[in-house]
């Protein structure tokens, strides 16, 4: 028969010092965590006060009426005086004001138009062209002044004249446009 060894008692130490120990270590770790967190909140709070003081600056700076430099050279001004005439050119309806000349146009087989003179300036164009007859002339007139794009259409005058060995009434008309 065999012999066997004697076991060795295991001690197991549950000391409350070890348990002690990682306690602290735990509540240092925490705390730092902690700090840090309170650290990046009021910096976030810092950021968003300095943001908000930038926006109010800006909005004040956008609330200013701007003050043109007294010095401005001339050839500043004439430059502006060229932008500003050529914003002026560019805000006249032209779209609307051809498409409603076309869509008449070719609506009334009786009237041929010959020329478009727009005078952006007073805000109006002369319409020159031939037509049939009087009666054609005037219905044409009152189509024109009905559309939403003329605020005033006033025939300037009329004559009678022959086109294509045909009799014709030659007429010019002027018609303000809305705005």
């Amino acid at each position: 028969m065999m012999k066997h060894s004697q076991m060795k008692p295991l001690t197991l130490d549950y000391s409350s010092y070890q348990q002690k120990t990682r306690q602290k270590i735990t509540i240092i770790i925490i705390t730092l965590l902690s700090l840090l967190l309170a650290s990046l909140i009021l910096q976030h709070r810092g950021v968003l006060h300095k943001i908000e003081q930038k926006q109010a600056q800006l909005q004040i700076g956008i609330d200013q009426p701007v003050i043109k430099n007294a010095l401005s050279d001339e050839n500043t001004l004439s430059r502006e005086k060229t932008a500003a005439d050529i914003q002026h050119v560019l805000n006249v309806p032209w779209y609307e004001l051809l498409t409603t000349l076309e869509r008449e146009q070719k609506t009334q087989t009786t009237i041929l138009l010959s020329s478009l003179q727009p005078n952006p300036d007073k805000g109006e164009v002369a319409i020159t062209g031939f037509a049939t007859d009087f009666n054609a002339l005037m219905a044409y007139v009152k189509t024109l002044s009905q559309q939403a794009i003329f605020s005033e259409v006033t025939l300037l005058n009329q004559r009678q004249t022959v086109e294509d060995g045909k009799q014709a009434l030659a007429f010019t008309l002027f018609a303000q446009w809305k705005i």
